[in-house]
């Protein structure tokens, strides 16, 4: 292990050295840099990333294609402050500075639409949401729920496809291979306009497997998982606008087939479905004097961990969930001064059980749900020459539990060639349609506050470097427990405290970034089923320590080659030999990820792009391990892993 981490770091410490001698066109400002990097997802105002008010990552598409990764969980893991973790049958989502967050913690939304499932407020990662698909991700490392309500408590990570821009035709096909399975991809965009009209739509179709090697749940049985772990992701999003009108729309459809279950194996393999489908209309009217008004209505259908396994009452899961919003924004913004916001929202949420005669699931009893939620939010910016001040807040109530009120306040500065933040930020986690039908007594909200610092400095046209502080504390958290059967309740309190730390180096065509994320959970937990045996510093499944390193480099004007490499300091992991209500005893070793990619462009064609890559060199395998008393044994995901990629893009 030793040999090899020592390896990785030298491999990837020579990709910062090459950029001095990489040729390519002249070194871009770093002010024209800035200006690429603009974005309006943690405010109503658009604002480049050192002056918006949070704690924000933007990935532009050359970022995304050049950097080899290939979906949406291959970008996270190299996000400061993620990190991916295994949830049940076959089943990986993401944590956030520690904790996790696949239980609606963190949001994902897509082209505006909000993706978390309204049963449990998961969304699944791994193999979903190909990179070849999306146009632009915008990620808000902190709570959101000011902006975006319940789901936002710890993070935003919003993607935008490229239905929104693409004037032209895109696609892609690519293929894998691991030691025991393979597996492929296709990729369809393309989009135009005739005169105000404008139209964009793209699909994507995939296949492939969590994981080649061998399973052992905590009884000792196993499973070969290159036979038992097959995903099937599909996603077409289209988006059509005209004047000031705009519809967009997602088909989602994502397929895992799994054999290690809950905690002990299947008998056989059972297939679990997400499927959604979702409409997001919306005006923007122009009333004059810098006022804005948009009304907006979005519905969304959906059938999550849907498995029709009769015969395997525990896996057996078929619901119907559907919701439509009515939003009224108003804005008035000034741009360079004074700007306000407000609006309300209504929401009517259904959850129906599809076969209720079999008498496997109900809501108390009933066949159905419903519920309405009413919220108004609201947020004042004040740019002076002193500082960038902002002010806003958020109140729901629902009729499932008791009102919440977060408020938000930031102060940002931008001193070149410094800046600064100060953000403080009220949260809150709103209770599933799950979490309140199986909840132990009257389930209420999670309340959260986080307090962040940032400071960077742009040491001339070629180097940034910025850190930031945070603590996170979370009161009554919902923490799902099982004894005989599943229940959720509210417990004492849990959080992290700690730091993250970037620098980017760019010059001309080629870069490269380093980051360094660490967190403790040191006086901040008191959920034991997060509490780490001896290590009051950790919890459960997510290492105290994540440095990332890639490089993209353009040795020749047609030729991309980008290195990355991602160290992962050991985790805390249940083991099996712990009783109920005891800390995690077992340990999963620190791990080195070595990646590379390879692209040539234009190769043989305009537009057209032949990549070569290599996921994990050094064989390390990765490992998922669940954050919580589950039962289920740690997860080994895939290893090496060669793949190749075709892509055509002659989209403007």
């Amino acid at each position: 292990m030793t040999a090899r981490v020592s390896l990785a770091a030298l491999l990837a410490s020579i990709a910062v050295p090459c950029l001095a001698t990489a040729s390519g066109p002249p070194a871009v400002p770093s002010d024209e840099v800035e200006l690429q990097r603009e974005t309006a997802i943690a405010s109503s105002r658009i604002r480049g990333l050192r002056a918006t008010p949070a704690v924000v990552t933007v990935l532009t598409r050359e970022d995304l294609v050049a950097s080899g990764a290939r979906d949406l969980g291959e970008v996270l893991v190299q996000v400061p402050g993620f990190a991916l973790a295994l949830d049940v049958s076959n089943v990986v989502g993401a944590g956030f500075r520690g904790i996790w967050g696949q239980e609606g913690k963190i949001l994902y939304i897509v082209d505006g639409i909000e993706m978390n499932d309204l049963s449990y407020g998961t969304f699944p990662l791994g193999q979903h949401l190909p990179i070849d698909q999306v146009e632009r991700i915008e990620i808000v490392r902190g709570p959101g729920s000011a902006i975006y309500g319940g789901q936002a408590e710890l993070a935003v990570v919003s993607v935008v496809t490229r239905s929104a821009s693409l004037a032209g035709a895109a696609g892609s096909v690519s293929a894998g291979r691991v030691a025991g399975a393979s597996s492929g991809g296709l990729t369809a965009a393309a989009g135009g306009r005739a005169g105000a009209f404008r139209l964009g739509a793209t699909a994507s179709l995939g296949t492939g497997v969590r994981s080649d090697r061998t399973y052992a749940d905590f009884a000792g049985d196993t499973v070969d998982l290159a036979e038992a772990s097959r995903i099937v992701p599909a996603t077409v999003t289209a988006r059509a606008m005209w004047r000031a009108l705009e519809v967009r729309a997602i088909y989602d459809d994502h397929r895992v087939t799994s054999r290690d279950g809950y905690d002990l194996l299947a008998p056989r393999s059972v297939e679990v479905r997400w499927r959604t489908a979702a409409v997001d209309a919306r005006g923007t009217l122009d009333l004059g004097r810098d006022v804005t008004l948009v009304p907006q209505v979005v519905y969304r259908w959906e059938r999550p961990w849907r498995s029709s396994a009769l015969d395997l009452p525990d896996y057996y899961y078929e619901v119907t969930n559907d919701r439509i919003t009515g939003r009224l924004t108003a804005t008035w913004d000034t741009l360079s001064g004074p700007g306000l916001l407000a609006g309300a929202e209504a929401t009517l949420e259904r959850g129906r059980v599809d076969d209720f005669a079999n008498g496997l699931l109900s809501y108390a009893g009933e066949s159905e749900v419903r519920n309405t939620i009413l919220a108004g939010f609201a947020e004042a910016a004040w740019d002076t020459s002193l500082a960038n001040f902002l002010a806003g807040a958020r109140v729901e109530r629902h009729s499932a539990w008791e009102t919440a009120f977060v408020p938000r306040f930031t102060v940002t500065r931008v001193l070149e060639p410094f800046h600064a933040k100060l953000l403080a930020s009220g949260a809150y986690r709103a209770p599933s349609i799950e979490n309140v039908n199986y909840a132990a007594s009257a389930i209420r909200p999670e309340r959260t506050w986080a307090f962040e610092a940032e400071v960077g400095w742009r040491m001339g046209d070629a180097l940034r470097a910025s850190a930031n502080v945070f603590d996170i504390t979370i009161d009554r958290p919902i923490v799902y427990s099982f004894d005989g059967s599943e229940a959720y309740s509210n417990e004492d309190r849990t959080g992290s405290r700690g730091v993250e730390a970037e620098v980017h180096w760019r010059w001309g065509a080629s870069g490269a970034d380093a980051s360094w994320s660490y967190y403790t959970a040191r006086g901040k937990n008191r959920v034991p089923a997060y509490a780490v045996a001896g290590d009051e510093d950790r919890l459960v499944g997510f290492a105290g320590h994540k440095v990332v390193l890639a490089a993209r480099l353009r040795p020749r004007a047609r030729l991309v080659v980008s290195p990355s490499f991602t160290l992962l300091s050991g985790r805390a992991a249940y083991d099996g030999t712990e009783g109920v209500g005891e800390p995690a005893r077992g340990r999963i070793g620190s791990r080195a990820t070595l990646d590379l990619f390879v692209a040539l462009r234009d190769a043989g064609a305009k537009g057209l792009e032949l990549g070569l890559g290599l996921k994990d060199a050094l064989d390390q395998g990765a490992v998922f391990v669940q954050p919580y008393p589950g039962g289920h044994a740690p997860l080994p995901g895939t290893g090496r892993e060669v793949w190749l990629r075709l892509r055509y893009d002659r989209g403007g």
